[in-house]
């Protein structure tokens, strides 16, 4: 591919195939959804792990709604979706070019350019709250290795230590990771509880 051939987000905004359909992808995607999308480039690797963890655990059907969206993005039936594609639908329904072009990189979790079907899921997860507590009472449920309702400083590094973002191990220094659970651990007591871990999540609940 050329790249000083190749047409910018914003010319493919103007392409006849695009201004035939705005309106589809309008319809399909909420404000809630769109504002989810938006916002995961500024969601913190613990946060885009556990939601990739979650979205491996969603059946198509659990989800319609998100369902319907990959499909309508997913023209060719390819199975994946481009970087650039997801980015103009983003700017199609009013997300500033820069911030979109963020939330794909951002979206991308294993950094292959494409997005595929359970990275879409965890991108767009938040913004279903009938479904959200169900599925991540079941996450958190996983990563209490000791089944005592809490997480433990030992519990969180595991999940970190076993997460990939942008294609990359994530290998957080002691330092960052009291620095995660201090702000996880709104009571300060030295364990991280299902509604403090809930609420990092959940678009009801104004995040601390």
């Amino acid at each position: 591919i050329n790249e000083r051939e190749r047409p910018s987000s914003r010319q493919c905004l103007q392409s006849e195939w695009f201004s035939l359909h705005p309106a589809e992808h309008a319809q399909r995607l909420s404000p809630v959804a769109v504002r989810e999308l938006a916002d995961f480039c500024r969601r913190s690797a613990f946060e885009r792990s556990v939601l990739m963890g979650v979205a491996t655990q969603v059946h198509a059907l659990d989800i319609p709604e998100i369902n319907s969206i990959f499909t309508a993005l997913d023209r060719a039936n390819t199975g994946t979706l481009s970087r650039e594609r997801v980015a103009v639908a983003l700017q199609g329904l009013g997300i500033e070019e820069t911030m979109a072009l963020k939330a794909v990189e951002a979206i991308d979790v294993d950094g292959d350019d494409n997005i595929d079907y359970t990275e879409l899921v965890a991108g767009l997860l938040c913004a279903y709250d009938d479904h959200i507590d169900r599925l991540l009472w079941a996450a958190f449920r996983s990563l209490d290795l000791d089944n005592d309702g809490r997480l433990d400083r030992k519990e969180v590094a595991t999940l970190l230590s076993a997460a990939e973002v942008d294609g990359r191990k994530i290998q957080p220094s002691a330092r960052e990771l009291d620095a995660l659970l201090d702000e996880l651990d709104r009571d300060q007591d030295g364990f991280i509880q299902f509604d403090e871990f809930r609420t990092r999540f959940t678009p009801k609940v104004k995040r601390f």
